[in-house]
């Protein structure tokens, strides 16, 4: 199959013709070539229509020409920036589940995309990247990564391409242009998950979001759903969606970020970068989880759905004449609270909901505006015996956000947000057993204005991204605190502070810009350089300025391999809300950096395996003081306990190896293998000292099986413990422990856990109905979170008597879902 793509940009010819209706038929590539440089790019398959073939048209406008093609039985429609010209009778459908079949070797732009035996343009859109215009202004876009495509499911066994339609939900596979700049850099260390990958991994409560913990580099022990990526502090994560920074990406975020805030449901795909991410992400130093809501589906679809942990809704569709104008909402409610109430009414309640809204409208073939709303809420009241913990956080953001092709490769996004968050949490513990007793009172607010745009430019084969953004914020703290830490607070030397009496009301300007640049250097080699500048003035003690320069290469010899190197700087301030005033910090640390250098190669095997490895290092040179749990972080009030202690280390550092292996069992079923080594340190008073989450050993291993009805996936995750803290059985009266003699010197017992999920849909007149179950932990073993100490006084000494924590034992979760 030819594809003839009108991409001539013929200004001076189109300008001499466009003056004069034409009264004679003439080559349709010519009137093709005068609509592309007017603005009309049209794609047509010379299966379907000659470029030769004669047309007459009365003037150079696509309602002229839909005139000339309906006597061929032909149509022009509309798909994202482009017209397609179509069959008028038989027009391409969406399709809810795309399937590609390619040879082994066979690389993606050789193959054939058809549907009902009309043939489709297959186009590469950059470097690995491809797009199968549908009708109804769908875009299939699949990416090459891994030499094998992302969001669509791959079978080597036939030399052909082709579009089945399945039962399945719209917006899972078929997408529209979201001019989402991250999808032509290759730079980084990233991952995609799609909508259908993330609802199969098992994970606990069906959060589908959680299932990001489960990839090589991340360190997990299970209970909490915000990963540690590739041994860096849980903070050094950023999260986007749609382009917004979140706050806090989890519900009970003061209670270890249990459940995500976002709705999987509507989510079509994420990008987790663990190294070495482009220059347009900033101000994070060790990964980022960019989250993509996707197109909405040109019909109306609505969804409601109960499961254990939560109740949810969410509907999505267009109107207007033309469809040009569309609509997602999800509402979502957590059932914690419903759950303790019948279980142990005593325990309090954990109460949290969110909601999102995004509505786009089509302002021309070349211009989408849009505008969004995320609501997030906690109001969450724990007891447990004589200690009780509170936590209210209220963040909203609103959005509105322009996306341009202004033609000749030209993209641009601008987004102007509006965040505000207020935040609350008490928490009081008293100990009759040990004379420590205490409370905290914190209070904060936070709002702020941000205006960003970003660029990309790709001419011919060279790519180039740049953009700037500003931003504006104000906070408010308000913390009170009084802590009497007992006799094991006295034994540790770093111990926390012992109360505080903090007002502040930071604010000021931050900001930056970026540019990168993705150069082919010959056939086989891809030079990727990049740098930011980014600002802060909130500091009282001055303005901060950082650069971080950014470099990456790619060389791929053949289609089967490809070798990438990484390397680049990058810098982490203390944002307005991350004062740790808490804990009794009253300033703000200078920004954190590290480096990063990261080797990685993607295979193909003959046999089909596809194997993708990277080697890493990241050294920090400048890191801020933080506060840990010696002892136990999983407790319900951390800043009152009595191991409440501060790590400042003047440099830090982690390194290891990821591997991720994968195979296509059948044409249903797949098996993914992953090993990580990790070495994670901190250089605390002339030592080096691991990590807590330093698992030095991951494997894991998943299978899973896709049917048009029944989804199912068994998955094992092994790793070495986390370490912890062995303290001497008794230690004399007045005496101290210094951190770095305790810190982390005890490695816990492995973690292992078996999980398991299942799904099976059912179609009942128009609607669907899908139940779902998964269980984590299957085997109800008792993974340990840390060992903690009770401390008596005994003669002149403490006696220390250890008790092992554990982590969530076996949880089972069931729902169910309508889509009509």
């Amino acid at each position: 199959m030819h594809l003839r793509v009108s991409v001539l940009l013929l200004v001076a010819y189109a300008g001499c013709w466009a003056q004069t209706a034409r009264a004679a038929a003439e080559p349709l590539a010519d009137i093709v070539a005068r609509l592309a440089a007017l603005g009309h790019p049209i794609t047509f398959s010379t299966d379907l229509v000659s470029p030769g073939a004669l047309v007459e048209v009365s003037e150079d406008s696509p309602a002229a020409l839909i005139r000339a093609l309906t006597p061929l039985g032909l149509t022009l429609e509309r798909v994202d920036e482009r017209w397609v010209i179509t069959r008028a009778t038989d027009a391409a459908p969406s399709v809810s589940r795309l399937t590609i079949r390619s040879a082994q070797n066979l690389p993606l732009e050789d193959a054939e995309a058809r549907w009902r035996g009309r043939a489709l343009p297959l186009q590469e859109i950059a470097d690995g990247v491809y797009r199968i215009p549908l009708a109804a202004g769908n875009v299939v876009s699949i990416r090459a990564s891994q030499h094998r495509p992302q969001l669509v499911r791959l079978d080597r066994s036939s030399r052909e391409v082709v579009l089945e339609p399945l039962q399945i939900i719209e917006n899972v596979i078929v997408t529209g242009t979201r001019h989402r700049l991250s999808g032509r850099s290759i730079t980084g260390s990233v991952t995609t998950l799609d909508a259908e990958e993330l609802a199969t991994i098992p994970t606990l409560g069906n959060d589908a979001m959680r299932a990001l913990a489960q990839l090589p580099g991340m360190s997990s022990v299970g209970f909490s759903a915000k990963p540690r990526i590739r041994g860096g502090v849980s903070d050094e994560l950023l999260v986007r969606l749609d382009g917004v920074e979140l706050l806090d990406a989890y519900h009970l975020a003061d209670f270890q970020n249990v459940f995500s805030v976002v709705d999987d449901r509507a989510v079509q795909s994420v990008d987790v970068y663990t190294g070495g991410f482009p220059a347009r992400y900033g101000n994070r130093m060790s990964g980022v989880m960019d989250i993509n809501t996707g197109p909405v589906a040109r019909e109306r679809r609505t969804e409601i759905g109960i499961s254990v942990f939560s109740l949810l809704a969410n509907t999505q569709g267009t109107f207007g004449e033309d469809g040009d104008t569309s609509y997602l909402v999800s509402l979502r409610r957590g059932n914690l609270d419903l759950i303790t109430k019948q279980l142990n009414p005593s325990l309090g309640e954990p109460r949290y909901h969110d909601a999102f809204a995004r509505l786009d409208h089509d302002l021309t073939a070349n211009a989408r505006l849009s505008g969004g709303l995320f609501y997030t809420k906690d109001d969450v009241r724990l007891t447990e015996d004589e200690t009780s913990a509170g936590s209210k956080i209220d963040t909203r953001y609103v959005w509105t956000q322009l996306a341009l092709d202004h033609g000749n490769g030209l993209d641009s996004t601008s987004t102007l947000t509006y965040t505000w968050s207020d935040r609350e949490k008490s928490l009081f513990d008293e100990d009759d057993e040990d004379p420590r007793e205490g409370f905290l009172d914190h209070r904060q607010t936070l709002r702020k204005v941000n205006v960003r745009s970003d660029l990309s430019w790709q001419l011919s084969r060279l790519l180039t991204e740049f953009g700037a953004e500003i931003e504006y914020g104000s906070s408010r703290y308000d913390s009170v605190a009084e802590i009497e830490r007992g006799v094991l607070g006295e034994l540790l030397e770093s111990a926390a502070g012992d109360g505080h009496d903090i007002q502040l009301d930071p604010d000021g300007f931050s900001g930056g810009a970026y540019w990168a640049l993705e150069v082919p250097v010959g056939e086989t080699l891809v030079l990727q350089p990049g740098i930011r500048w980014d600002f802060q003035s909130f500091d009282p003690a001055g303005s901060t300025y950082h650069t971080s320069p950014r470099i990456g290469l790619r060389w791929r010899p053949r289609d089967t391999v490809s070798v990438r190197i990484d390397a680049g700087r990058f810098h982490q301030p203390e944002a307005l809300h991350e004062l740790q005033v808490a804990d009794g910090e009253t300033a703000f640390f200078r920004p954190q950096k590290s480096d990063h250098f990261i080797i990685g190669g993607e295979w193909l095997t003959a046999g089909g395996w596809a194997l993708r490895g990277e080697l890493y290092e990241k050294r920090y040179s400048r890191v801020k003081r933080r506060y840990e749990n010696l002892l136990n972080p999983f407790v319900l009030v951390p800043e009152l306990e009595p191991d409440r202690i501060a790590i400042n280390p003047d440099r830090a550092r982690a390194r290891g190896v990821d591997l991720d292996l994968r195979r296509d069992l059948s044409d249903r079923a797949e098996l993914r293998l992953h090993y990580s080594y990790m070495d994670a340190e901190d250089h605390l008073d002339g030592f080096w000292i691991p990590r807590r989450w330093s698992q030095e050993h991951t494997a894991s291993a998943m299978v899973s099986w896709r049917g048009e009805r029944l989804t199912a996936a068994l998955a094992v995750t092994w790793h070495s413990g986390w370490r912890g803290a062995e303290l001497p059985e008794e230690v004399a009266l007045g005496d101290t422990l210094a951190v770095p003699q305790v810190l982390n010197n005890l490695e816990l017992r492995d973690f292992v856990s078996l999980d398991a999920s299942v799904r099976r849909s059912w179609q009942i007149g128009r609607s669907e109905v899908t139940a779902f179950a998964s269980i984590t932990n299957l085997t109800n073993r008792e993974n340990v979170a840390g060992i903690d100490y009770s401390a008596e006084l005994d003669d002149g000494v403490v006696l220390l008597e250890p008790a092992r924590e554990t982590l969530l034992p076996l949880v089972p979760s069931v729902g169910v879902l309508i889509s009509f």
